[in-house]
């Protein structure tokens, strides 16, 4: 082995030594490609007289014999891409005494899967690259163009889960902003998705003339429930902060999925994003109408002057006969502020807090701008469902510093196939991930915290609440029974 990899590491050195006497040296600081291409060529070389030789001395090893592992064909050519290029190398098929299987024991000791064509980690580099330009341009810039796009894409759905973990630390914080929004994204079906965002942080800081977050924590709701949602954020935020003793800013649009985060939180205050305050603002001071009561609408949202909102809506209502000719143009106008009025009247407590407390500002439309839009909706282009769900988890995974490794590839790989009626592997459509599994156990674990030190309040149990008129004081005592709590 020794002298096999001797005489490579020469060659490499003469090549160098010619490229420099043919010129090259005279133009090393200008181009160093060439000297890069002689290195991988002979790293790529090395490479492969490696394994073949390791698959040599597994043939001649007491272990292959002990394994009951029989010789049925050596020379087996299998050609593997590997972040700096392809290599081709042979080795030995083996049939089991014990299974009645071939095996190729170097492809498993080498990491490498069953009919699998690139490496580990030039699939990390794929799917990682894909997460901020397309698959074609990703195969282009970390597999030289030689792998097609599909295959970039597929590599992007077998992905595992990927989510920054807590480090269980409970730190103490006076205050966290939450900021929460959805990004709209076209499907391919022509449909309209929304992708909900949450980014958490403690608070802003100066950064020159701008201003950024402070450790900011983002979390992505593609395919769940607003409950599932927000009771993953809340478990991640129990392990990471005290916060049951600090307070705690909703920044949202307004959107019911937005306000039920309130139910997974306590000390919280509900505050309504500036951003959408000035959008539904210019669009009610829209128009003839609008303009003769904008800056009399404008005063009464910054003094939270909402007894003189309910009024202008009134005069408003009652003015669109004089502007409009036509009965459709009157219906129409009448519609389109009443839904803006029902807007700012509903919401008016957050929106109050917004302009007349102490908030910090907002930026839920910066943070969906740059964690989601920016790859999922701002260029057109149609998404799957699969493809969808895990752009947006690594999008945001990749956001908040993750980086994906070769350990997070092909993990839902042997999901995404099933046997036909001949035993053959075909691809299937594999079930859509629906929450991060990590937060879940997070959750499960505080709930298993609340739960210990139970008393025996099995005297609830002993009736049969089943039989009979079902009362509430059955109900109540079932659901005692069930619970077995010192509260």
């Amino acid at each position: 082995m020794r002298s096999i990899l001797t005489q490579i590491a020469t060659k490499m050195v003469e090549k160098i030594l010619d490229y420099f006497g043919e010129g090259g040296l005279a133009d090393i600081c200008s181009n160093t490609k060439p000297l890069v291409d002689i290195s991988t060529e002979f790293v790529l070389e090395l490479v492969t007289k490696i394994i073949e030789q390791v698959d040599a001395d597994f043939c001649d090893s007491k272990l292959r014999k002990d394994m009951k592992l029989l010789v049925q064909q050596k020379g087996v050519k299998r050609t593997v891409l590997l972040p700096m290029g392809e290599i081709q190398f042979a080795r030995t098929v083996y049939k089991s005494k014990e299974t009645d299987e071939y095996v190729y024991p170097i492809d498993a000791i080498i990491g490498l899967e069953e009919r699998e064509r690139l490496s580990k980690e030039l699939c990390a580099r794929l799917i990682q690259g894909a997460a901020d330009r397309s698959y074609e341009k990703s195969s282009k810039d970390f597999a030289s163009d030689k792998v097609t796009r599909q295959t970039v894409k597929n590599k992007i759905e077998e992905v595992g889960e990927l989510a920054i973990k807590s480090d269980g630390r409970h730190k103490k914080v006076a205050k966290l902003d939450i900021y929460a929004d959805e990004d709209h994204v076209a499907m391919q079906d022509g449909s309209n998705k929304q992708v909900p965002l949450v980014v958490v942080s403690e608070g802003k800081e100066a950064d020159g003339e701008r201003q950024k977050l402070i450790n900011p924590i983002a979390f992505q709701g593609c395919d769940m429930s607003p409950e599932t949602f927000f009771d993953g954020i809340s478990a991640y935020l129990r392990e990471e902060y005290d916060i049951d003793n600090c307070e705690i800013v909703l920044h949202s649009d307004g959107a019911k999925r937005m306000k039920k985060a309130s139910n997974s939180f306590m000390n919280v205050t509900y505050v309504m994003d500036e951003f959408h305050i000035k959008k539904h603002l210019k669009s009610l001071c829209a128009g003839e109408i609008g303009r003769k009561y904008a800056l009399a609408l404008r005063t009464c949202v910054e003094c939270g002057n909402k007894e003189g909102m309910i009024d202008i809506k009134a005069k408003m209502m009652a003015d669109v006969e004089n502007y409009e000719k036509t009965e459709e143009k009157i219906k129409k106008t009448k519609a389109k502020l009443r839904e803006e009025f029902t807007y700012f009247i509903n919401n008016w407590e957050a929106i109050e807090q917004r302009e007349c407390g102490n908030e910090t500002g907002s930026c839920t439309e910066a943070q969906i701008s740059h964690i989601l839009s920016e790859r999922l909706s701002r260029n057109p282009m149609g998404w799957g469902k699969l493809g969808l769900n895990r752009m947006a988890m690594l999008r945001v995974y990749l956001c908040n510093g993750g980086k994906v490794s070769s350990k997070d590839v092909g993990k839902r790989r042997n999901e995404n196939f099933e046997l036909d009626s001949k035993n053959r592997r075909r691809r299937k459509a594999p079930p859509i991930p629906k929450v991060v599994e990590l937060y879940q156990e997070y959750a499960q674990n505080q709930i298993g915290k609340i739960f210990d030190g139970k008393y025996d309040w099995s005297v609830f149990e002993k009736e049969d609440n089943t039989k009979g008129k079902v009362t509430g004081l059955k109900v109540l005592m079932k659901a005692y029974g069930k619970a077995k709590v010192v509260s």
